[in-house]
């Protein structure tokens, strides 16, 4: 019987909860309770999303008919992502946490991409099969992406193949494509597969990129590291230990949160120089 296990994830517009395990799951190990603040609060994402978390966590357990005390595992998107909603997240999940003295599983975000391209790939992959290659890109704000690889397999934790960086999409585009035509030329991958907002109408390169590899780059926007998906990769046999609530941190990778006044009006110049003719 799967202990019952309760995610937080709080991105830039939205903040999701997921409850998972015992007592809710009703015979089906894949099915888990998920709330969006965007979609069952209203609302619209940053601070709102961040202030929703503990109504979302309150009612995910009223909805499953259990009690916080019952919870024998928290799980925390650490990012990388924006820096006050990580705070808040590791900060919540270790008050939640620590009174029962429960131990947390620190997810990242850009392994979160994997939970969806596990998906129609067998389930377990045999120890004889190829992985595929998985490249993650967010949204970091102030133009640039948060982007990083791994080799996937069904059933088995992300393993590192590019370690994550932030930059242009330009960047991420040109980091993502020498890695995929190495692994190619060694034959150490079957597939490429992408997932996260880098892969959105903000981040063109990428999704170009995108196109001349044979993907969708709308449907790998639509795969977040939301709650849900940290429960679906936290759950197979090689994932990290689970640590000790006070242990928890966030992951970081920029060391700046906004632009100077000359960089914002680059940024501008270059977003308005990027509009159709006419508009």
């Amino acid at each position: 019987m799967k202990p019952l296990s309760l995610a937080l994830s709080i991105e830039w517009d939205d903040c999701t909860v997921a409850l998972a395990g015992a007592g809710i799951d009703h015979g089906t190990e894949s099915t888990a309770i998920e709330l969006s603040a965007r979609t069952l609060l209203d609302a619209s994402g940053g601070p709102q999303a961040s202030r929703d978390a503990l109504a979302l966590v309150q009612q995910a357990l009223r909805q499953a008919g259990r009690r916080l005390d019952e919870v024998e595992r928290f799980y925390v998107n650490v990012g990388p992502g924006a820096f006050t909603s990580l705070r808040i997240a590791v900060g919540l999940v270790q008050g939640l946490a620590l009174p029962g003295n429960r131990p947390v599983g620190a997810i990242g975000s850009l392994q979160a991409g994997a939970a969806d391209s596990f998906v129609g790939q067998g389930g377990h992959a045999g120890a004889d099969t190829l992985p595929w290659l998985l490249c993650s890109a967010l949204d970091a704000r102030m133009g640039e992406c948060y982007y990083a690889a791994f080799l996937c397999r069904a059933g088995h934790w992300p393993q590192p193949a590019l370690p994550p960086a932030v930059g242009k999409a330009d960047d991420a585009a040109v980091a993502f494509e020498g890695l995929r035509r190495q692994l190619t030329a060694e034959g150490r991958i079957s597939a490429v597969h992408l997932a996260g907002g880098g892969f959105g109408p903000n981040f063109e390169p990428l999704r170009a990129w995108a196109m001349e590899v044979g993907q969708d780059a709308a449907l790998a926007a639509e795969r977040r590291p939301g709650a849900r998906a940290l429960l679906a990769v936290a759950d197979v046999p090689d994932a990290p230990a689970l640590m000790a609530a006070r242990d928890v941190r966030p992951l970081y990778v920029r060391d700046r949160v906004a632009l100077d006044r000359d960089e914002q009006r680059q940024l501008a110049a270059a977003k308005l120089a990027a509009q159709p003719a006419g508009r």
